[in-house]
């Protein structure tokens, strides 16, 4: 007949930064959702009148991909890491809501991990990587992600880089001038000494869509900080409010109407309370660069 029957309203007074299509399953009756209703991106369980919504993923912390849903076996897989935003994991909940998150993702692969899924959740090519290790590739059998096959081990790479002398990057967080807690690494030359002065390099981006402070390898990043590195700069970037990091709807919607004024505060907060804390921070030789939102964020510095 073409009449409309509204099942889920879902409203944001600032601005939409996803969209995730409905995902549907048990032959129809309820579908998965993705919302911020919480303040946290989660997935929820929606029937299909819209009269039950159950959260799958409770807690103060986001999802940032669905992965797979295994319906003949009551599973729901996505990424996350409520411990730590830098890095991603692989994790598993009951479809009906009950019980706890289970992290499917081992332990020793600790940095940044993505999957290709079977749709039945049972297979997988795993993708891990850190900050300083190159790319592998593996097929798993999960959900005891059983290494199958070795797809991709970038030996070479690792050879390379393990005849290099290169620079030491330490994760860290400091405290803008309102108390929220701002992500950031830093990298130091390899022949370092804490009495000397270096000049500084920050590389921004800083805008809705994206995160720089990632423990995940990137040839172009990498390569190009310990290049700077030998030359004896230190390299450092800093996430700041607004940016794409899995803090909640509050962080990434506080920028709405001033883009670029809150977040060129949190660069400049962040720059005085690394040169508090590292004295070896030359803040007479500070320079900054991005490109496309970070080329903006440069000139808003």
């Amino acid at each position: 007949t073409g009449d409309l029957n509204t099942v889920l309203i879902e409203q944001e007074e600032t601005f939409l930064d996803f969209y995730n299509d409905a995902k549907y399953i048990d032959d129809g009756k309820s579908f998965i959702w993705h919302s911020e209703r919480s303040g946290w991106r989660h997935l929820y369980r929606v029937s299909r009148d819209g009269k039950s919504v159950v959260n799958l993923t409770p807690g103060d912390f986001d999802i940032t991909h669905l992965e797979a849903i295994d319906e003949q076996n009551g599973w729901i897989y996505y990424i996350a890491s409520p411990e730590n935003v830098t890095q991603r994991y692989l994790f598993r909940s009951k479809l009906d809501g009950s019980g706890n998150m289970e992290r499917v993702t081992p332990e020793q692969y600790s940095g940044s991990n993505s999957y290709q899924m079977s749709q039945d959740g049972q297979w997988a090519i795993h993708t891990h990587s850190a900050w300083d290790k190159p790319a592998q590739k593996r097929l798993v059998h999960l959900p005891k992600h059983e290494t199958k096959h070795m797809l991709m081990d970038n030996k070479s790479l690792f050879k390379k880089l393990e005849n290099e002398t290169l620079g030491k990057t330490e994760f860290f967080k400091v405290k803008a001038r309102d108390g929220v807690v701002l992500d950031g690494y830093i990298m130091r030359p390899p022949n370092f000494t804490a009495d000397k002065k270096y000049p500084i390099v920050f590389y921004v981006y800083g805008e809705a869509v994206g995160q720089t402070v990632n423990d995940r390898f990137s040839s172009r990043s990498y390569m190009w900080a310990q290049m700077m590195a030998q030359k004896g700069y230190l390299v450092a970037s800093i996430d700041n409010r607004g940016t794409a990091v899995p803090k909640g709807r509050a962080w990434r919607k506080s920028i709405y109407g001033a883009v670029g004024v809150l977040s060129s505060r949190d660069q400049y907060d962040a720059l005085q309370a690394m040169a508090k804390r590292w004295s070896y921070i030359d803040t007479d030789k500070v320079g900054i660069w991005g490109h496309s939102g970070g080329g903006s964020m440069t000139l808003n510095m």
